[in-house]
């Protein structure tokens, strides 16, 4: 499509909205090459006009400004584009909100699905109300907590590093050395000095190297973690939040970079909601129960939750009480730590919020219980 044909298709989308008498909604479908824009009335839901144009964040800033008295709102997915789109259209000062993919409404049946179809459903959705918008962070709360993200990446990839050269171990039935449970130094070593026939050698030799590779990527990842805590905004809320027993460094910053802006919640229960740790309510007829958590939330953020949790109950002598007494009412390890790492999240946003520091019990001073015996993680 030429750059002249979309100047003119944009000139009579224009003339064509700037007949309506009425506020607008648009909805955006953000893909890498290309926007799909419908414009729907704010009070009938009907369609006003659409485009279909390339991922230009400016053209697209051109094309909204033209009607920017109309505009009631603007909103599109979150996706793989980030929220670069959003703090354009921010900077330009149009009303612009991004939902999530798991709060929009999803038809049960079958049905066309085409970017256009998207964007009109974006729009007649934001138009009833029926859309919850997400926080949008600024370039630097984004970065900080990509860093986050992709450190916790590297963790991965260094584990499936680890998990490979155990298949190719007892794929070809060698004795696996003494201290590879742990990983030591003289454990590796005695696999790079083994002796083994043909290109087994050779191939032992890549995944050692994919395994110092995988180390080298996440202890520079981690640095770069460490010189951010170090940083006048990080430096005493960190500090404040490893107060907490079991509260590390990594947990620490996690915490901070994903709230990235604590005070925008109003309530607890937010949190936890935010952090994917409240349960799902079924209810039909005279029946209710609480099943699995709710798909929604932010899957990282509770993943470090429930790791900090199980550290807290063994350090901790009212979070150990707290396990015990959800376990005894659940009947499920697993549900307790999930419960106790609610509490954890809740704790973590008011020393946030307020500035406050952690409150141990009285019976914290006292030596805690011997710990819990731990399911395994695909449990949680």
């Amino acid at each position: 499509m030429s750059q002249c044909s979309v100047r003119s298709r944009e000139s009579k989308l224009v003339r064509e909205l700037k007949g309506v008498q009425e506020a607008l909604v648009v909805g955006i479908d953000v893909h890498k090459r290309s926007y799909a824009v419908a414009f729907v009335r704010a009070s009938s839901r009907a369609v006003a006009a659409g485009i279909t144009m390339p991922a230009d964040v400016k053209a697209l800033g051109r094309l909204l400004g033209r009607v920017r008295e109309q505009l009631h709102l603007c909103v599109y997915e979150a996706g793989p584009t980030g929220f670069g789109l959003a703090r354009a259209l921010q900077a330009l000062g149009l009303p612009v909100g991004v939902v999530s993919l798991g709060s929009i409404p999803r038809a049960t049946g079958q049905d066309n699905k085409t970017d256009p179809i998207d964007a009109r459903r974006l729009a007649e959705y934001a138009a009833g109300g029926l859309l919850r918008c997400i926080a949008v962070p600024t370039e630097k709360e984004d970065e900080e907590r990509q860093l986050l993200r992709h450190r916790a990446k590297a963790r991965k990839d260094l584990t499936k590093a680890k998990n490979r050269i155990k298949m190719f171990l007892l794929y070809n039935g060698i004795k696996e050395p003494k201290g590879l449970g742990q990983w030591s130094v003289s454990a590796v070593a005695e696999l790079e000095r083994m002796t083994l026939r043909g290109l087994l050698r050779e191939e032992l030799d890549m995944l050692l190297s994919a395994l110092r590779f995988a180390q080298s990527h996440l202890a520079s990842y981690e640095a770069l973690v460490r010189r951010l805590a170090k940083r006048g905004d990080h430096t005493e809320d960190c500090r404040r939040l490893r107060e907490i027993p079991g509260v590390g460094l990594l947990t620490a910053m996690t915490v901070q970079v994903e709230l990235f802006c604590p005070q925008r919640f109003h309530r607890p229960e937010q949190v936890a909601r935010y952090a994917g740790l409240c349960p799902r309510l079924k209810q039909s007829g005279q029946t209710s129960s609480t099943a699995q958590l709710t798909t929604n939330g932010n899957r990282h953020l509770r993943h470090v939750l429930i790791q900090s949790a199980w550290r807290w109950v063994r350090q901790d002598a009212t979070a150990r009480a707290r396990y015990e007494h959800l376990r005894k009412r659940t009947g499920c390890a697993q549900k307790a730590i999930v419960g106790v790492a609610r509490k954890l999240v809740m704790i973590m946003w008011r020393m946030l919020v307020d500035r406050t520091r952690y409150k141990p019990s009285v019976a914290g001073a006292t030596p805690a219980p011997a710990a819990p015996a731990r399911p395994t993680p695909a449990a949680t």
